[in-house]
């Protein structure tokens, strides 16, 4: 090989290297720690939905969304109870990694889909730490 083929060979390399680490960085920038936490409840129920509320508000088809009155809105047209008495975004809302990309995909637990019985699994779970949560724990 010719001393000219490898140094062009060398020049692709880091080429191609930088390009990866400037989409690295890029995706890292979409990624942020409290979205996962709020959507995983780790705050109060008012902090969780005012940081998913600014996430959804982030995307130009949810700009003009209104949090104050999606809720209540909402909840009417579930029939289970763990989303018709449902006080969080999360409950309705949750996420799904993108490992590739460092970034979320938003997805919804839609009425028909809650109707149906589709979630019972996430409403057990649900059901339960909130009960846990509501529990005065003892005092010993």
């Amino acid at each position: 090989m010719s001393p000219d083929t490898l140094k062009k060979r060398r020049l692709a390399y880091r080429i191609m290297l930088g390009v990866l680490l400037l989409l690295w960085v890029v995706g890292a920038g979409c990624y942020t720690k409290n979205i996962e936490e709020a959507f995983n409840g780790e705050f109060s129920a008012r902090e969780n939905n005012r940081v998913i509320s600014e996430y959804c508000q982030s995307c130009h088809l949810h700009r003009d969304f209104i949090p104050e009155t999606h809720l209540a809105d909402q909840v009417l047209a579930y029939q289970r109870k763990v989303f018709r008495l449902a006080e969080e975004c999360r409950i309705c809302h949750y996420l799904e990694k993108q490992f590739m990309l460092n970034d979320f995909t938003r997805k919804t637990r839609r009425p028909r889909d809650a109707n149906s019985g589709k979630f019972r699994k996430f409403e057990r779970e649900t059901l339960k730490s909130q009960k846990a949560r509501k529990t005065p724990k003892n005092r010993s």
